[in-house]
């Protein structure tokens, strides 16, 4: 073979010559000893020897050593006529890995002897290298996915599961490769499958970035046992493969978060009935407290001022001029005293409860606390004229009248004001009070910020009763405060 191959490759003119050397693909030709007799140029460049090593050589010797013995298979089935590519890998003279296809023939003479090999070789090794990485890159992802503690479910064009990962099947009590083509449907509520087909179909017209599915929406899975429960569908995406869609979402079964949610809603419910409580409570005890003060301890003191004048009137029948005046002046410094105590029982009690807003009402109570300020302070109190406020509950008044002796309060200690103007509306749903000074005024970070007892104590007051109270000023631009509360108290179920 070796003199044929010999004779034959030396006519320059041969077009078969011709079409071997500038062939794309890897020539080998080998004897019937394994022994390469030609190699093509495009051959040797694939290797990286210049063709003279090669020839002569046996194919073993460009192998790494792991895959020597799989050569020798592969040489055995081809003489055996056993023919088929194989991919196989071969070591460069840089020492890199050269991944080929190989397609190889024996040859035989007439007498059917095995004369040797004849093969053509294609480099895969970018197409090998491709593969590889993308094996990585699906093992990686099968990684993510199969560990990933949210559900990902991935479906195609006739909303079919393609993809159904280990968080998935514990979360709908499904296995996975019962889950493999499904309809998804079968996790999805009756009730909600119209709306998710109708966001699906909204989705493939919008294109397939990845965005949002509406955490904050109410979402239920179904689980295989029929119990539906709460979930969260952070991401849905969309991808196209060989003009098929694919759309993939993530779940996440959010019971337990519910859960906890719904029994802090309870327990921060069963706080704010308890606020109030103490709060009614509290009002209660000064009302009373306020009473007795008025009442009980006002009309001790009238009686003993009563007697103190009886006292002085009888003065007269004394002789002794001395003894009269000194017993006169005594009396007079202690009605004064008595005098200036009713008037500071009066005070306290006012302080604790004033009669005039159970008496009089809302609007005032508001006028009458605002003259008290002004006296006391200096500070001017102008309340606009409110006009007749009736039948609101005496707890929404109340709270109103304390948020306004807290408002004043503030102002006295820190707003540096000389004018406070006062404005009290009313309609069938809501009592409103609006104060507003001309002080130093309050800064945007201090509204934001405000951790005062005040004012979260003003705050918490309107709240329990479905109001709110809100701040708003610049500095050197007074403060506003606003006091909005419902007449009939929480608009959700009361406090």
């Amino acid at each position: 073979m070796t003199a044929l191959l010999s004779s034959f490759f030396t006519d320059r003119e041969d077009p078969l010559r011709l079409v071997v050397e500038t062939a794309l693909e890897g020539i080998w030709v080998l004897d019937a000893q394994g022994l390469t007799v030609y190699v093509n140029a495009q051959m040797a460049g694939m290797l990286g020897y210049p063709e003279d090593e090669i020839v002569g050589s046996f194919p073993l010797d460009f192998m790494a050593l792991d895959r020597r013995a799989e050569g020798l298979a592969l040489f055995r089935q081809w003489r055996a006529g056993q023919l088929g590519p194989h991919d196989f890998c071969w070591r460069r003279k840089d020492g890199s890995n050269l991944w080929t296809l190989v397609s190889a023939s024996p040859v035989h003479d007439s007498d059917g002897r095995f004369l040797g090999a004849f093969g053509m070789l294609v480099d895969i090794t970018a197409r090998r290298q491709t593969e590889h990485a993308l094996r990585e890159h699906e093992a990686l992802l099968d990684g993510i996915v199969g560990t990933a503690l949210d559900a990902i479910i991935t479906v195609d064009d006739d909303q079919r599961i393609v993809q159904f990962n280990p968080a998935a099947a514990a979360i709908f009590g499904c296995p996975v490769e019962e889950a493999i083509g499904q309809q998804l449907e079968r996790f999805i509520p009756g009730r909600y499958r119209g709306a998710h087909a109708e966001h699906i179909r909204q989705f493939g017209r919008t294109g397939g970035m990845a965005r949002p599915m509406g955490a904050r929406r109410d979402l239920s899975g179904l689980r295989t046992n029929g119990e539906e429960f709460p979930i969260e569908a952070s991401t849905i995406s969309q991808i196209d493969i060989g003009g098929s869609r694919r759309y993939t979402v993530f779940l996440r079964d959010i019971t337990a978060r519910r859960e906890r949610e719904e029994r802090l809603a309870r327990s921060h419910e069963q706080l704010r009935e308890l606020s109030s409580r103490l709060r009614t409570l509290q009002e209660e005890e000064r009302t009373r407290i306020s009473r007795e003060i008025h009442d009980e301890l006002g009309q001790m003191l009238t009686g003993i001022r009563m007697d103190l004048r009886w006292m002085q009137k009888r003065l007269v029948h004394i002789e002794d001029d001395a003894a009269r005046r000194l017993c006169t002046d005594k009396l007079g410094d202690t009605v004064a005293l008595v005098d200036d105590t009713v008037r500071t029982v009066q005070k306290i009690a006012a302080d604790l409860r004033p009669a005039i807003l159970d008496n009089l009402g809302l609007a005032t109570a508001i006028g009458y606390e605002a003259a008290r300020f002004e006296q006391r302070t200096g500070i001017r109190c102008e309340v606009r004229p409110a006009g007749e406020i009736a039948g609101v509950p005496s707890d929404v008044s109340t709270a109103v009248f304390r948020i306004f002796q807290e408002v004043l309060t503030n102002v006295a200690r820190h707003a540096a004001a000389t004018h406070v103007t006062v404005a009290l509306e009313h309609d069938a749903e809501v009592v409103a009070l609006v104060a507003t000074d001309n002080g130093r005024g309050i800064s945007a970070d201090q509204i934001e910020h405000a951790t005062s007892l005040g004012v979260l104590g003003m705050r918490e007051r309107a709240s329990l009763l479905g109001g709110e109270v809100t701040l708003r000023g610049a500095p050197g631009a007074g403060t506003t405060v606003t006091v909005r509360i419902p007449c009939h108290g929480r608009a959700n179920g009361g406090a």
